[in-house]
């Protein structure tokens, strides 16, 4: 597409200017398992699957160390993980056992006060 001026016209790129995609910098073990609920055998009026909203997620700086950390949490029958942000990048997961006792359930909210 020209201009009226003749110059060639370059639609401009969006820029990522509040998110940035880490999906590469979290651990494998971090990936969100979604059970296999289906919410319309249950209640078949329903507009839409609710069971599928997740994961329920987190952020905040856990361990005060000055960076965000991260919270994903878990489907039912799988347990949520606090992820905790390296200084150099990319995160460790941090021990679960009080996720692990929590499993049976669903995490469909997360906040951390600070």
């Amino acid at each position: 597409m020209k201009s009226s001026s003749g110059t060639k016209y370059k639609v401009p790129q969006p820029k990522n200017l509040f998110f940035e995609d880490i999906s590469d910098k979290l651990p494998l073990q971090a990936r969100h398992q979604e059970n296999t609920f289906i919410d319309f055998k249950r209640e078949p009026l329903l507009h839409q699957k609710y069971s599928e909203e997740g994961p329920a997620t987190a952020v905040g700086d856990v361990n005060g160390d000055g960076l965000d950390d991260l919270f994903l949490g878990g489907a039912a029958g799988f347990s949520g993980k606090l992820l905790l942000q390296k200084r150099g990048g990319g995160f460790a997961i941090a021990p679960s056992a009080p996720f692990d006792k929590d499993s049976m359930y669903e995490d469909v909210a997360a906040l951390f006060r600070c």
